[in-house]
Order: C-alpha cells, then structure tokens, then sequence
C-alpha cells in the first residue's frame, strides 16, 4: 500500500524520465517511469497532406491518426509524439501555422499533468492508511521598521510542531531564557540548519505554513541565499523553487508537498480577516496566544524575561496551531485530490473552476473525447465583459417575523444541469429541434445524446447519494468521518460546475448553458414561490435557491412543520427526478432588512448573520459587537428597545472616550501598488505616513489604523493604530461611520430613527400633532 505525493520528470542522457514519489507505510519509494513520452493532437484540414508536412520536423517520433469526439461530432486528428517536453512547446505553433492544420489541441498541458491524465494514478489514494507525516513551521522576522526587508532583517527564531509530537522553537542571542521546548542555537545561520535537518530527520512528508508560499518560504530563501545555505528539503536532496501563480507566489518542495493553509482557509471560511488567530477561533471555539506584533523588536531587543517568554511561546503557538489546522482540513484536500486526480500540492491551490476541470480533462481523456483548448487572454476578457441574467431574489418582506421555515433546492443548479442534459455538446442539437428540453432562454438541449458534462455530473451525484447512505448506515466514528470528508468533497465539485460554464478562462465554456441553467432555477423559484403561498404560507424572501416562509397566524410549531411536510411530498412529486426540495431549518425568529441582508436565530439560540457588516474586515470591533448585542436582544430577548438602549449606551461611551483603541482599529488590504491609487483611502494614507517614520508596506499587507482627532477629512485622520494613544479618536467619525451604519437599517426596521439612537430624543412625525 503506498500515496503518490508528488510527481516531476528529469533528463538523463537525453531521455525523459518521470519520477514518482511515493509514501509507504514502512517508508518511501522513488519510482521511475522511463516508456512515456510528450504528445499532442493535430486536427488537419486534409489528414494525409497534413502529414507530408509534418515529415520535416525532426524531433516528431511517430504521428498516429485517430478518431476522436469533438463536442459534438467525431473527427480524424493526428497524435503527434515528441522526443522531449519543451518539444511540445516549440513545435505547437509551426504546426499550427501549417497549411494543412485547422488547429493544434492539448499542447499546452505539462508534461507531469499529462502522464497524470494518461496514467489514471490517483494521488493521495490510500492517505489515511499510510501514516502520513506531517510538521508545520513559522517564522519570527526582525521588524523594527514594520514590514521585514529580507536584504537586512534576520530570521530570529523559527518554530516546528509534527503530528509525531516534537514541538521545537529554534533561536539564538537569549541563552537566560529556559523553556522545555526552546533550543538557543549559535545565530540565524544555525536555525535555518536546524529547520532543515529536523524535516529530513523526522521523515516529514507534508509541509504544512500559514502564508507560506508568499511570505515565510520567499523570505527564507532569500535568508538562505545570503547566508550561502542550500535550502534542500526535497526528497530528492533538491532546494524549494518559488514559481509565480497568477498574482500569489507557490512554494514547491520536491517530492514532499507544501500545503499552505492561508489559501485553503480563504476558500473554506467566510471571516472577516483572516489571520491565524481567526482561524483558530473559527475553527475550535478558542483563541490562541497573541501578542503585539509591532512590539516584537523592541522585546526582542530587551533584557524582559517574562516578555521574550511570552514571545517565544507566541512563536511555538503559531507552529502548533497551523498544525492544528491542517489536521482538521487536510482530508478534505486529500478527497479533492482523489477526485480532481490533482496533485495534492496543485489541488490545494486550486479554484473550483480549476478543480472542475481537472476533473473533466480526466474524463475526457477516459472517454476520447478531444479537450478544447484553453481561451487567449484576449477571448477570455471578451467572456468576462459579457453577462447575463442570475439568480432571482425576492424582496423580503423587512422586519421581525416569527417561526421561520427555511426550503432549500438540494443543489438546484447541479440538478437542472443533469435533468436538461446542458452541455456545450447538447445545447440547440440539430438531432432532435422539436422534441428537446426547452428552457426559457432560446436555447434548447438535446434528449438523444447524454452530454459529457452531464454524464459527470451525474457520476458525481449519484456517488454522493450512495455515500450518505453509508453514513447513515455507519456506527464506527473514523468511517463516519472519512465517508463525511469524501461526501462534502463531491458536494464542492458538483456545485461548481454550473459557475464552471460561465468561468472565462474555462475550456468547455459556454454562456448559453449557464444562462439556460440560471434561467432555469428562477422558473423553479417562481413554481416554489407559487405552490407554498397557494398552501397556505407566506413567502418573507427568497433567494437563489432557498425560500424563508412563515404560515401567519399559526403559533404550533408542531403544526407548521407538519404542513411544510406536507408541502415538500406534493412539490416533490412534480419536480424532475434529479431535483429535490427540502426541509432546510425552522428559526423561531429573524429580522429581514434588504435584500441578501437578514439575520436569523435558529432553536439552539445560535445567530445565524448574512451581508451585515458583522462579517467584514474594514469595520471596527465596536461596530461588530454592538451589531451583534442588538440582533440578540431583538431575535433572542424579543426586546427591541433594549436594542435600541444598546445602541444610545455605545453612543455615549464613544463620546466620553470610553472605547480602546483595540475596539476602534479598522483593518483594511492594499490591494494594489501605493503609488497606483489614484484617490488614496484612509488606509493608504495612514500606511504613507508611517513610511516616513520608517515603517514598510507592500501589496496584500493588512493596515490597521485608527481615524484620530487630528486632521481635517477621515483620510488626514486616519494613523496606523502604533502611532495613537488611547484616547486619540474622532468620536464622531465612529458613531456615524461605523457604530450607527452597522444597526441602522436594522433599527429603522423597527420605526427608530437616527435622531433617537444618537440620543436626541424621540423624533417627532406628522401623526404625532
């Protein structure tokens, strides 16, 4: 029994070799492949002229015609292999320039990624069985001017957990400081040795990093680099490459994978920041150690025992808890990984458009059908500058409402996609123009044919379905476990494939399906809509796929949830067989404010927060907290004018500079370079400013400030959050930007006015003369 990890190829007297790292239980193995070589197809205008005119290439092996699927015809090809990967590369576009090619296909997918496709090996297969090996480390950088500059400031400590239980902290200069698991070492040079050894040592299979791949990695290897240290932590001996992803960098060890969990939680969690310290509170219930880091430097540099302690523990707790982390989310990656046929390092940085296709390129492959090749830059932002109409939202109906029943489509638009048979290889068929699935769009899709996609789909569902079967059947704790990860994993895939029509850097794009399929789910949210009020309930918001009803004047929550019951068995039976609605909650109170905004509180006195400024970033803790004190005295107290009491009693703190600076600090992303914003926001402002006092800042940095009394706009105002001392806030600023924004709609709701939260008393209207 053995995992693939990793795979990548080397060239040994000129012959290709593909090596497979493999992790067996009693350890590893390297296995090399040597008979594959790199191909690609060639669709010729005329077959056999084209091959006269490929016989002048010398680097072409052997040309094979083939009959392959097209969308949707077959059509003769020629497969054309090459003796060497870069092969591919340099002979795709003289081919394609021939007279007699239309067009060249699959010629620009990595040599590893194809053998991947060809093989049909499984990465991560056996995972759970093998004994994986797993460490995660961090990095504390000297940083007395903000943002580290790796040209001058050292590394001065790195810390290391494994799931075999060691758990280090590697440092120098503070020999007085004894911690069980901290280790003073000679100087950076030496901690960096000792990072490397303690991986090779320890066996390590699985890197684990919080932001590795953009910060603790790049900085690393340039610290290594100076210091003239081969940072060799691949199996095979080799150092870490840093390859360029989009806009992010990826850290790549070979034949060991790095999982950066930064990534990862990004795609799994909806937070409003997202530093480790959030994670682990989102994660487990319970925050973990903090400290100041702008404060680092200047503890680093004293002589404070209980604070380079303190700081020392920070550093082991960040290793820890990544570590934590990874454990819980790894064996989804490991499912995803199964399924897509990724690599486990690529999978974990993947999109859910990108994870779709991967997982059609294998099929396709499985199938002979004829990948489509993947848009230039040019069609893709032509795609992305195309639209069309989404999914309906009902207006809700705003304020409080009791005894809530919430209906969901199970995964409406996977359905719709398998029940019309929308595929690019089906939609407006010439087999079948009368006797089709029609939707509301032009289009129409074939009833003869199954379509690729489709065909997946259904694969995927009915895998599911099979599998949460087996959960409910299951007894056994780590099988119950296992079957959840591989079912949820399916779940992520199958309901990315609609968004995956409309992705326009996707190969099989097409927006007539995917506005077929959104047109499609609003007629079924208009039947639902339809049905439930002709039954006797009333319909308080709807959106997408789920619709929110009361049943008016009915108090028996026994008798609400019978007559739901009832509603879902004769809706069901008039649905589609691969479409299903059903019975997704019961809240005993929400409140509805706009459109997407509402919140609700389910039995178990749980607040349940969409699009209210609770879950955003730019927003100060004062504001958050006083949201959420006023939706639990409404939802769960039923006492709106304790709420509205919450909101006066804030009001009055801020004025009389009651509120930390902790509490006021808002926390804002730079998502470009400084000198390309034309108007400067707040953040960019304040980060300017502490530029000239020496700090240092760069795209992706988080800024936290705090607009202060000094100055004229918010923009003049607004000063790193280092730089203020508490008391130093623009009270006013707080309470009508951030305080009275986060409840008013809510309170508005309920006939409060701003006046009134402000403390100004009760507003007079023309009812009250």
């Amino acid at each position: 029994m053995k995992t693939l990890l990793d795979i990548d190829y080397v060239t040994r007297d000129d012959k290709v070799i593909i090596r497979l790292f493999y992790k067996k239980k009693d350890g590893r193995e390297i296995e090399e492949v040597t008979d594959f070589k790199p191909y690609f197809y060639a669709v010729p205008v005329d077959t056999e002229k084209l091959k006269g005119e490929l016989k002048k290439f010398d680097k072409i092996l052997k040309i094979e015609k083939k009959r392959m699927v097209d969308m949707k015809k077959e059509i003769d090809v020629l497969k054309i292999t090459v003796k060497q990967p870069k092969d591919v590369s340099e002979l795709r576009d003289k081919i394609k320039n021939l007279e007699y090619c239309k067009e060249v296909r699959e010629a620009a997918i990595p040599f590893v990624e194809r053998y991947l496709i060809d093989s049909g090996l499984i990465p991560m297969e056996n995972s759970e069985e093998v004994g994986l090996r797993i460490a995660a480390f961090d990095m504390e950088v000297y940083n007395p001017r903000g943002e580290p500059n790796p040209e001058r400031d050292p590394i001065i400590m790195i810390s290391y957990a494994d799931n075999l239980g060691l758990k280090r902290v590697w440092s120098y200069k503070h020999e007085n400081i004894k911690l069980d698991f901290l280790e003073i070492l000679k100087d950076e040079s030496m901690i960096i040795k000792k990072f490397i050894d303690t991986v090779n040592e320890q066996k390590i299979d699985i890197i684990t990093s919080y932001n590795g791949d953009n910060f603790d990695f790049p900085y690393l290897k340039d610290r290594a680099s100076r210091l003239k240290i081969n940072l060799s932590l691949g199996i095979d001996g080799s150092v870490i490459k840093l390859e360029r992803r989009g806009m992010n960098l990826g850290a790549r060890v070979r034949g060991r994978p790095h999982i950066d969990m930064y990534p990862i939680c990004r795609q799994v969690f909806n937070l409003s920041r997202y530093q480790l310290e959030d994670i682990y509170l989102e994660i487990f219930g319970r925050k973990k150690l903090d400290i100041d880091v702008g404060e680092m430097a200047k503890v680093w540099n004293s002589e404070d025992i209980d604070g380079l302690k303190k700081l020392f523990e920070y550093s082991l707790s960040d290793a820890v808890s990544t570590l934590e982390i990874a454990m819980t989310l790894l064996p989804l990656q490991y499912e995803l990984s199964r399924i897509t046929r990724d690599l486990i390092y690529e999978s974990s940085r993947s999109g859910s458009g990108q994870r779709v296709e991967s997982l059609l390129m294998r099929k396709a492959h499985e199938m002979n059908i004829l990948a489509p090749n993947k848009p230039s830059d040019r069609l893709a932002e032509e795609r992305q500058r195309t639209s069309y109409t989404g999914a309906y939202v009902v207006e809700p109906i705003k304020g409080i409402h009791d005894n809530i029943v919430l209906f969901d489509f199970r995964s409406l638009y996977p359905s719709i996609l398998i029940s019309y048979n929308i595929d690019p290889s089906t939609i407006d068929c010439e087999c079948c123009p009368e006797d089709n699935y029609k939707t509301p769009t032009q289009h129409y899709f074939c009833k003869k044919k199954k379509g690729f996609i489709p065909r997946i789909l259904s694969e995927l569902v009915t895998k599911r379905i099979e599998i949460k079967k087996k959960l409910r059947e299951e007894k056994d704790p780590e099988k119950r476990r296992l079957l959840d990860v591989e079912q949820h994993a399916i779940k992520l895939l199958a309901n990315s494939a609609y968004g995956y029509y409309a992705f326009a850097r996707a190969r099989w794009y097409s927006k007539g399906c995917a506005e077929s399929i959104a047109a499609l789910g609003r007629e079924y949210i208009h039947k639902t809509i339809r049905e439930v009020e002709n039954f006797g309930f009333k319909v308080v918001y709807g959106d997408t796929d789920s619709v929110y009803v009361i049943k008016p004047k009915e108090v028996d929550k026994g008798k609400i949830i019978d007559d739901a019951n009832s509603f879902l068995k004769k809706i069901n039976e008039e649905l589609p067989e691969a479409m299903e609605l059903e019975f997704e909650g019961f809240y005993p109170r929400g409140i509805f404010i706009t459109k997407k905004r509402y919140a609700l509180m389910d039995e178990k006195g749980i607040l349940i927060v969409k699009g209210l400024e609770t879950r955003r970033r730019d927003w100060s803790n004062i504001a958050k907290e006083t949201q959420n004190k006023v939706l639990n005295a409404i939802l769960h107290e039923k006492n709106p004018e304790k709420a509205a009491e919450i909101v006066k009693g804030v009001v009055k703190r801020i004025r009389k500079g009651d509120v930390a600076l902790r509490d006021l600090a808002i926390n804002t992303q730079i998502t470009k370079g400084l000198g390309e914003y034309v108007q400067p926001g707040p953040h960019i402002l304040a980060a300017k400013k502490a530029m000239k006092r020496g700090y240092e800042f760069k795209r992706g940095d988080i800024i936290t400030y705090v607009v202060t009394k000094k100055g004229v706009s918010i923009s003049d105002k607004a000063r790193i959050i280092d730089f203020v001392e508490e008391g130093d806030y623009d009270a006013e600023y707080y309470i009508n930007n951030q305080v009275l924004p986060a409840v008013l709609r809510i309170l508005e709701a309920l006939g409060y006015s701003e006046d009134e939260l402000k403390g100004f008393g009760k507003q007079m209207r023309l009812g009250s003369f």
